[in-house]
């Protein structure tokens, strides 16, 4: 895997700089695709109230699951493919939320393969892979407590964890693609604001996620068409449930919550041609010359 080198970022004199990280586009368009209402999932936890499940391939993930695996990036050293957590407090604060809750987030991360979609300039890959693989560590007295057979496990084939146990160590290793995307290969890499983008995420809807997602992947000035913004997102099932006048109001409200949120400066939709239309801000990402190119369904 060649190293990705360490650019120094532009400085403008009297603005603060605003450090940034680079999250494969890869992953933002599959997570765009694939992020769902959590009622909408399976649960992870059986009838006695651990996760024990031995299918492993899911098509959807939780929002905030999918932002995890996006901020697990910007922990990501520049010379390294593997995240080294030690601390899963500090996650839990960034998120809001408990320990407990975060080794459920790294669970649906890497306990499960999804559908990953690879586009490229001259071709499309449709592959069922895991989007993470992690390992799990733990000190001498939680060994000393297992081989007493005191523990209990959770998870899948592709991750257990303890109980009740705090890990003393968690090795993450992205998806390969998704590291060949780091280094400009395959479909490259987005620069986006440190925390920042992460913080917007966990306050948006779904819908806005999976817009936020997307967007990230394409140029500053966006326009696609209707049923390519479909595709992109992965909302055909809901056009067919709900009918596309609700799915459009449903992306018009996305829409319109990126830019309160200040993600878009501008927006609009041609009724007549459905066509959609967008300017990011610059506040969530820094944008420039895009970083590898890839051919878009719908896109105009």
């Amino acid at each position: 895997m060649k190293k990705r080198e360490k650019k120094p970022l532009i400085k403008t004199p009297g603005i603060a700089e605003e450090k940034v990280y680079r999250s494969p586009r890869g992953y933002a368009r599959t997570v765009a695709q694939i992020v769902k209402r959590e009622r909408e999932q399976p649960s992870l936890f059986n009838a006695s109230g651990l996760l024990s499940l031995e299918e492993t391939h899911r098509t959807a993930i939780t929002r905030n699951a999918a932002a995890l695996g996006t901020y697990l990036f910007q922990l990501l050293k520049s010379e390294e493919e593997t995240i080294t957590v030690r601390n899963l407090t500090a996650l839990a604060e960034l998120f809001n939320t408990t320990n407990s809750e975060i080794k459920l987030y790294l669970l649906a991360l890497g306990g499960f393969t999804y559908p990953v979609v690879t586009l490229k300039e001259d071709s499309l890959n449709l592959s069922v892979e895991q989007l993470f693989k992690i390992q799990i560590r733990y000190g001498k007295k939680t060994l000393d407590r297992y081989k007493r057979g005191e523990l209990t496990e959770a998870g899948t084939s592709l991750l257990k964890v303890l109980v009740n146990e705090a890990p003393s160590e968690i090795q993450i290793t992205p998806n390969r693609t998704f590291l060949e995307g780091l280094t400009g290969k395959g479909q490259g890499y987005t620069l986006l604001k440190q925390d920042k983008y992460v913080k917007l995420s966990l306050q948006l809807t779904d819908i806005g996620y999976k817009l936020q997602e997307y967007s990230s992947t394409q140029p500053r000035s966006h326009k696609i068409k209707e049923p390519g913004l479909i595709n992109a997102l992965s909302l055909a099932a809901q056009v067919k449930k709900q009918g596309a006048p609700r799915i459009r109001s449903t992306i018009h409200k996305a829409l319109e919550e990126l830019k309160k949120h200040g993600y878009f400066s501008e927006y609009s939709y041609e009724e007549a041609t459905g066509l959609y239309k967008w300017i990011c801000s610059g506040q969530y990402i820094q944008h420039g010359k895009l970083i590898a190119t890839s051919t878009e369904p719908g896109k105009e």
